[in-house]
């Protein structure tokens, strides 16, 4: 489950943050399909009532314009979302990899339990 959330709060991160030809989807898709995600929460709660009136048009009515990707990248990148969500995404990822140490030291489990460490180590340290 760690691992997955690392993955998911990176993907989420990044849908904001990366191009299309790294992702391999576009820049926004989450945006556009109105998705409440860990950064969008991060900046709501930092948010003053413009702001909030911003996410509220956007992702709560749909009510998309022109340039609003890049407003809603100014307003995660003010409050610092993207790197706070990838941080917490790092913690989950440490867990993940903590949670498997006991099964490390066993020649049975130990390949799997090393192969979802890494896993989970790469899944947040992504950049794509």
């Amino acid at each position: 489950m760690k691992l997955g959330m690392a993955f998911q709060i990176m993907d989420d991160a990044l849908d904001y943050a990366a191009s299309a030809d790294d992702m391999g989807k576009n820049a926004g898709d989450d945006f556009a399909d109105q998705k409440i995600t860990l950064p969008t929460i991060l900046a709501w709660q930092d948010a003053d009532a413009g702001e909030r009136d911003f996410w509220q048009r956007t992702l709560g009515a749909a009510d998309f314009t022109d340039g609003d990707l890049a407003t809603a990248q100014g307003i995660l990148a003010r409050h610092d979302s993207m790197n706070r969500a990838i941080t917490i995404a790092r913690d989950f990822a440490a867990e993940a990899a903590d949670a498997l140490a006991p099964f490390m030291d066993d020649a049975d489990t130990a390949p799997l339990a090393i192969a979802l460490a890494d896993a989970a180590r790469f899944a947040a340290a992504r950049s794509s």
